[in-house]
């Protein structure tokens, strides 16, 4: 059971003086703008709102790249070290690259692969095949 409750009363309000006011103060006169030359000013009428830039294309979204060999290896795409294997959700560009794993006593494995903007490439379960003498 919950204990009862005393409605409160409301008590005296305070009131605030009002603050005096001041005179803004002074503002610096603003420099004038460069002019532009009348060939170089964008075409329009008057009162007319000027086009909108065209947007700034934006670069499209990486790719993500998990590489996983046994035994592990030094993996380089497009022969840049990334990092010894497993390669876990590597943002690549999107695109074709060269993807080379690399251990000494194993033959490399190299392939070219295309990585989707956006999507997911998964290259697991890689064997490096030891060098026969």
């Amino acid at each position: 059971m919950l204990p009862s409750v005393a409605p409160v009363e409301p008590g005296p309000t305070a009131s605030v003086p009002p603050i005096p006011s001041a005179p803004p103060p002074a503002l610096a006169p603003l420099a004038p703008l460069p002019s532009v030359p009348a060939e170089a000013a964008p075409p329009g009428r008057p009162g007319a709102e000027s086009p909108r830039a065209p947007a700034s294309p934006r670069a499209p979204a990486p790719g993500r790249l998990w590489i996983g060999a046994t035994p592990w290896g030094q993996v380089y795409v497009d022969d840049k070290l990334i990092g010894n294997s497993p390669i876990v959700g590597l943002a690549v560009p999107a695109g074709v690259h060269h993807l080379r794993i690399v251990r000494d006593g194993f033959e490399p494995f190299e392939r070219t692969i295309q990585v989707a903007a956006g999507a997911e490439l998964r290259l697991t379960g890689l064997v490096l095949r030891e060098l026969r003498p």
